[in-house]
Parts: C-alpha cells; structure tokens; sequence
C-alpha cells in the first residue's frame, strides 16, 4: 500500500476499497476497458482551428442501433472527460446509462486545451498566447456545435442529443444559447444542467421564477447570480485538522469518500 493511500486512509478516516485503490493511476481509456467497456478515440476540428479529443463509449453487450439516444457529456473547469467517470463503474452516470434497457449512445467531450485535447498532434501550437485566447463562449459558440455535427454525421442517427453539462460547460452552453439558439434547439432533445453558473437578469419563464421563489434563492436580490451550491463547514466543535480537510473537499451531498484517491 502507498503512504498516498495511508494518508487518505488516515484523514478521512475510512478504508479504501481495493478497486478505488487500483484505479488510482489509470488512464481514462484503461479505466473504461477495466469496467468491461469498449472505447473509440475521435478527433473534432472545430471551425476556429481547434482540435478537440472525444471519446465514445460502448456497451459490448448491447447493439447501437439506429434508435439508439446520442448522449454527450461536456466537463466543468479544469476538467476533462474523466471527471464523469471517476465514481467507478457503478455510480458513474455514464455507465448507468450504458447499462439500461434503453439504448444511449455515449460520448464523452474534452474541450479546448484540456488534458486530453491538448495532446492532440494538429493542437502543437498550444504553446503561444493566441492558442489560449479563449473562454467559456467559444466553446458554446464552436467546440459543444462541432461535436454535435460531428456525431451526427458519424452515427447517422436522426434523434436529437441529450446534453449533460457540470459547471462551467453548462455556462457554455447558455452562451452558445445566446448565438445558436436555433442550432440548439434544433439538435437537442434535452439539455441537463449539473451546478451550472449563470446569472439571471432577464426571466420570462413563469415555471422557473415559480420554482426559484419555492427555494431559498433570493429571486428579489439585485445580484441575481447561481453558483454551484457547496455546503461545507471549515470547522467543527474538535476542529480536528482531518475534519477541516474533510470539509473542505467534500460533503453530505457530493462525496462519494471511498474514491477519494481517485478523485485527488
């Protein structure tokens, strides 16, 4: 066993599982095969130049037919596709996916200069200033619509996509939105927000306003602003220093503790 595992171990308090102990250091693909998955590796070329890495799961066991539903996972900030899978094969969304009777067609994204994307060959001039020139917006505006075409054309499937979107990738698409709403509309069956960052100045949506006043957001604030909700407390009544930690990273209603190396 590492002293990085003993240390886990120690601060959390718990003992790790040897599975979540094993997929410490594998790679994104090698996790995939591990849990009995297979994986293609695809290349986008986006409209201004980038490169994009997207990774399309299957489900040996099952047959991608024409009616099967596109899924497409965008990451958060400083993510990649890994992110969606890091809680194993049991709890990670596209697994479960993966597993039902109803057939999805999963696609992982990896955006702009992420870890994945960037070790693109065609991407070599991630090195200069002008490469990193970019936000949220050109992401909504050129990577999330190219992968969509992409994946179109490849699995010559007339379904609309699902959307699944953490944090900042959700904040991309509403900036795609703002653009491409027809595009948008037009490609999507459905678009799943998880802690998306936005800023709300302009609700028309009866439905939404009556569901924001239901909750304990202050729809009559003058800074309209939702970030990703995360309860945590810095200390507790022994201020133990494995408690602080604890705290900070994770909590009642996001950790999965066992896979705590995994995720570090």
């Amino acid at each position: 066993m590492s002293s990085f595992v003993r240390i886990v171990e120690k601060v959390f308090n718990i003992k790790l599982d040897d599975n979540s102990i094993d997929d410490k250091d594998k790679s994104f693909q090698q996790l995939v095969i591990d849990y009995g998955y297979e994986i293609e590796e695809h290349t986008v070329e986006t409209e201004d130049k980038y490169t994009l890495q997207i990774f399309h799961l299957i489900n040996k066991n099952k047959i991608n037919s024409l009616t099967a539903i596109p899924v497409i996972f965008i990451h958060g900030l400083f993510d990649s596709s890994d992110g969606w899978i890091c809680n194993g094969k049991k709890d990670s969304l596209p697994f479960i996916l993966l597993n039902q009777s109803k057939v999805f067609d999963v696609w992982m994204m990896n955006v702009r200069g992420n870890k994945h994307s960037k070790l693109v060959e065609k991407n070599s001039h991630l090195h200069s200033e002008t490469f990193w020139n970019f936000s949220f917006h050109e992401i909504g505006v050129f990577d999330i619509p190219q992968v969509i075409k992409y994946l179109m054309n490849y699995i010559h499937n007339d379904n609309q996509c699902i959307l699944f979107a953490h944090s900042i990738g959700a904040t991309a698409i509403l900036s795609g939105l703002c653009e491409l709403s027809e595009f948008y509309q037009k490609n999507t069956k459905c678009i799943v927000f998880f802690n998306p960052i936005c800023v709300l100045n302009h609700i028309n949506s009866l439905y939404i306003i009556e569901q924001l006043q239901k909750s304990s957001f202050d729809f009559n604030s003058n800074k309209k602003e939702v970030f990703p909700y995360i309860p945590y407390e810095l200390y507790d009544n022994n201020k133990e220093e494995k408690n602080i930690f604890r705290s900070v990273l994770f909590n009642d209603i996001s950790s999965n503790i066992d896979r705590v190396n995994v995720y570090l």
